[in-house]
C-alpha cells in the first residue's frame, strides 16, 4: 500500500517557489506515493487576484476543510517552514502542524539553518522545541528533503525492507 503524503507550506499570491517545491516532490515521487496538496484544484488568476477551487471561487471554509481533511488522511506530512524564516506568518501551515501532532504521522520539516521559530534567543539557542521534538527529520532545503524521500520512500512502502 502506497503511503499518502501531504505537502504543507505557504501559498502566497504570485510566489512561484510556493508551487515549485511541491511540483518537484510530486515529480520525484510519482507512482510511489499518493500526494495530497493544498494546491489541488486551486488556481490563481493574477489579473483578478482571486483564487478558485475546481472552478468555483474559494471560501475560507472550503480551504480549511480541504486542508484539514488532507492532514487527517496523510501518513507523512512535509512541512515547508522556509517562508516562516522570511517573516511570513504562514498561519495555515502552523495550524496544520498542530493538527498533525495529534496523530502518529511522519513529519518531515524543511527549515533554514538559522531559523529558530521564535525570537527568544536568550532561552532557546536552537530550533523551537515543538518543531525539534515533533519533527521526524529536518532538512535545510526542499531539494534535500525531496532527494531523501525519493530514496527512503521504498523503505516506507515496503518495497525495500533492508
Amino acid at each position: 500500500m502506497k503511503p499518502t503524503i501531504y505537502l504543507a507550506g505557504a501559498i502566497r499570491d504570485n510566489q512561484a517557489e510556493d508551487i515549485h517545491w511541491r511540483e518537484e516532490i510530486i515529480s520525484a515521487l510519482r507512482g510511489q506515493v499518493t500526494i495530497l496538496s493544498p494546491l489541488a484544484g486551486k488556481e490563481y488568476d493574477s489579473v483578478t487576484g482571486l483564487w478558485t477551487m475546481s472552478g468555483r471561487p474559494t471560501t475560507a471554509r472550503g480551504i480549511v476543510s480541504q486542508d484539514c481533511w488532507a492532514v487527517d488522511r496523510a501518513d507523512i506530512v512535509v512541512f515547508n517552514f522556509l517562508p516562516l524564516a522570511e517573516g511570513y506568518a504562514s498561519i495555515g501551515t502552523l495550524t496544520e502542524w498542530g493538527r498533525s501532532t495529534a496523530r502518529s504521522v511522519l513529519r518531515y520539516v524543511i527549515a533554514a539553518r538559522n531559523f529558530k521559530g521564535h525570537d527568544n534567543t536568550r532561552t532557546f539557542k536552537t530550533l523551537h522545541p515543538f518543531i525539534a521534538e515533533f519533527a521526524t527529520e529536518i532538512f535545510e532545503t526542499t531539494n534535500e528533503c525531496r532527494d531523501y524521500l525519493a530514496r527512503h520512500i521504498q523503505c516506507l512502502n515496503g518495497e525495500n525492507p533492508r
